[in-house]
Order: C-alpha cells, then sequence, then structure tokens
C-alpha cells in the first residue's frame, strides 16, 4: 500500500461533531470508553468514523484491505461477502475509542469552536491511527495468504520429509510421545 501526504480535508461539519462528542461525553457518568456509552453518544462516534472513512486516502487503504480479505475468505466461501461499511467493522473498533479519548483530552468546548486548527489536528492523527491500523491489518492478512499452504501439500510435504530423514514437527512430537511412554 502506498503511503500518501496529502491534508487532511477538516470542515465545519467535524467541528459540530467533535462539539455535541464533548457534551455528551461531559453528561456520561461511567467509563468513557465505546462499549459503555449510550446508543445517541455511540452514533456520534460512528457518524465521525463515517465521515473519515470518506476520506480519499482511507476509502483506498480500505477498499485494497476488502480486496484482501476478500481473497483470504474465498479460501473458506464460494460466495464473496458484500464489504462491510469501515464504521461497522470490528477489527477497527479501536479507532472509537481513540476518537474518544482524543475529544476528552480537548474537552474545552470553547477552544474547539474558536480554534479550527486543533480539530485538523485531530482529524489528521485519526486519519493517520485510521491508516495506521488498515495497513497493519492488511500487511498481516497479505503476509497470512503469502504463507498459507493446502493441508493436503503441507502434508504431503512433510511425508517426503519424512521419507529424506528430516525431522518434522510432527516426528518430533511422535519421538517425544514414544519417550515419555518407554519405561525400563
Amino acid at each position: 500500500m502506498k503511503r500518501t501526504s496529502e491534508n487532511t480535508p477538516c470542515g465545519d461539519n467535524f467541528c459540530l461533531l467533535i462539539e455535541r462528542l464533548a457534551m455528551r461525553l461531559k453528561k456520561h457518568k461511567g467509563k468513557k470508553l465505546y462499549g459503555y456509552l449510550n446508543k445517541d453518544t455511540k452514533n456520534i462516534v460512528d457518524y465521525i468514523v463515517k465521515e473519515l472513512a470518506k476520506d480519499k486516502r482511507i476509502a483506498d487503504f480500505y477498499a485494497e484491505w476488502n480486496n484482501i480479505n476478500r481473497q483470504k475468505l474465498s479460501i473458506y466461501h464460494d460466495k464473496p461477502n458484500p464489504d462491510i461499511p469501515l464504521k461497522d467493522n470490528k477489527e477497527f473498533r479501536s479507532i472509537k475509542n481513540a476518537i474518544i479519548k482524543s475529544v476528552l483530552e480537548s474537552e474545552d468546548k470553547e477552544y474547539i469552536q474558536s480554534d479550527n486548527s486543533k480539530v485538523t489536528n485531530m482529524v489528521t492523527l485519526w486519519v493517520k491511527l485510521l491508516g495506521g491500523m488498515i495497513n497493519d491489518s492488511y500487511q498481516k492478512k497479505q503476509s497470512h495468504l503469502n504463507n498459507q499452504i493446502d493441508s493436503k501439500l503441507k502434508s504431503k510435504i512433510e511425508q517426503k520429509k519424512r521419507s529424506l530423514g528430516i525431522k518434522t514437527d510432527h516426528t518430533v512430537k511422535e519421538v517425544k510421545n514414544d519417550e515419555q511412554n518407554f519405561t525400563f
């Protein structure tokens, strides 16, 4: 996946969303984590993630992630599943808590309204975090796909190694079991 260094689009929409989220979080009693929030507050966080997903870079990264995920799933399923929207994807749930944390760290509502650069910095951080999460997950899935061997092929390779006298994980386990069962 290629990296980009474009500016993050940040409009009044994000200012309003951050302001609403900050007000809801102030009123919230209890843990301020996504799983513990009420439905209305979760909807605001989800909408922020939905807006972040509209960023071209994030959309490109996520489309590439969906492509590799489809490749992985095609091994197990014949029908390709439709792409899950980013806001509903459980693999990237931690961005929601990162959004909540950064809004809590800048709780001064008037500061958010008067200083658009603060909001721009927040949104830039979120885009960077989300892009990093998608990239890391993509790399793991790509590596897993590249290293995946069919079970029949794996057993043939193991059988060939045994016939050549090369120890495999399977033969090492058999030797250990034989040693444990051997008594004088």
